[in-house]
């Protein structure tokens, strides 16, 4: 199979990130997957950028014609590279290939490992828009949102140094397990990537990191099986 990891941002001043998601990709795939990375070659570029929700709609249209792009260049599915799940059922609607997002994975795979798990927001400008996702996807009562404590240029900083985003993230985390998460989920897909880079796997007591690009990579590929194999 041929899947496509269709990043939301353009690549320009992160060579590293694409470095970093190739490795993570590479080592959590089946042997018999093929990959590629894409980035959008105009959008708003900035981390910043993707908590207001102006701009993520300016960006939505370019990455829906994107996956439409990939379905066109044979792709067998696509990843939306972005925890938000842009466009998620809009590409869903026009497409006729699986296509994942990382909030709606992570959270599938944290309700089948946990009774309780937290996601670690990036910002704390970014917990409403993961909240509504939750809402959404019905998880609720399971969930429990934190922040960052950090800015959020720490997480692009760390690209090159983690030290501060794992330190922030850490604590925070602590904090969740405290209050009685069994189960971890970077709400970003480039802080989880960085993340897990880092192996970071575990907070404390053996609670797990749940990387939502690798959850995304499974779920994809077990969608484009089911596909080939029954039909759907």
């Amino acid at each position: 199979m041929k899947i496509c990891y269709q990043h939301v941002a353009p690549e320009k001043g992160r060579p590293k990130f694409r470095e970093m998601l190739y490795q993570l990709i590479e080592r959590s795939k089946r042997s018999d997957t093929e990959f590629d990375i894409k980035f959008m070659e105009k959008a708003f570029p900035h981390m910043k950028y993707f908590i207001s929700r102006y701009t993520d709609f300016l960006n939505s249209w370019q990455l829906l014609e994107a996956i439409i792009q990939r379905e066109k260049e044979g792709y067998d599915g696509v990843i939306i590279g972005c925890f938000h799940d842009t466009c998620l059922k809009e590409a869903r609607q026009v497409t006729k290939i699986p296509i994942v997002g990382p909030c709606e994975s992570s959270l599938l795979f944290a309700y089948l490992m946990s009774d309780k798990f937290a996601i670690i927001a990036p910002s704390i400008y970014d917990v409403p828009r993961i909240r509504e996702k939750v809402i959404g996807y019905q998880l609720t009562a399971k969930t429990m949102i934190e922040p960052l404590t950090v800015p959020i240029d720490t997480i692009i900083r760390s690209l090159e140094d983690p030290k501060e985003l794992i330190q922030d993230f850490m604590e925070v985390s602590k904090h969740c397990v405290k209050e009685g998460a069994e189960l971890i989920i970077p709400g970003c897909t480039l802080m989880s990537t960085i993340i897990s880079c880092a192996g970071v796997n575990e907070i404390e007591n053996g609670v797990p990191v749940l990387d939502c690009v690798v959850v995304s990579v499974k779920l994809l590929e077990t969608l484009i099986e089911m596909k080939e194999k029954l039909g759907f």
